[in-house]
């Protein structure tokens, strides 16, 4: 993929409009996160990983939940807001940095999530 694919364009386009986005993405329904938790066999304490945090809708219900979250962002302002919202909410560590530039540590994750964002990483990677 290279870096003037329409899904690069939308990810600099949400990163340029961070606070407005933050203010209109409304949350993942509880249901939903619940299941998807159920399905990876995840709960408290498990380390997952999360692909396009944004501005931490989903990071933040992982948090309540008690998962401890890795969450990559390219967008340094989504990510910045990101991390002013949830920093006092559980155990997360922010990355801003694209899937495709990360150096996963060698520790395991029990899961990975990526809500709406798996579309902005190159296809040939995943």
């Amino acid at each position: 993929m290279t870096d003037r694919s329409p899904a690069r364009n939308d990810a600099e386009v949400f990163n340029h409009i961070a606070a407005e986005y933050d203010c209109n993405r409304p949350a993942y329904p509880d249901a939903l996160v619940d299941h998807a938790c159920r399905v990876a066999c995840i709960g408290a304490g498990d380390r997952v990983l999360e692909i396009g945090c944004g501005t931490g809708q989903l990071t933040r219900s992982l948090l309540v939940r008690g998962v401890r979250v890795t969450a990559l962002e390219p967008g340094d302002q989504l990510i910045a807001i990101a991390a002013e919202k949830l920093k006092d909410a559980g155990d997360v560590e922010f990355v801003n940095v694209r899937l495709e530039d990360m150096r996963l540590p060698r520790e395991r994750y029990q899961a990975v999530f990526s809500a709406s964002a798996i579309h902005c990483a190159d296809p040939d990677l995943i």
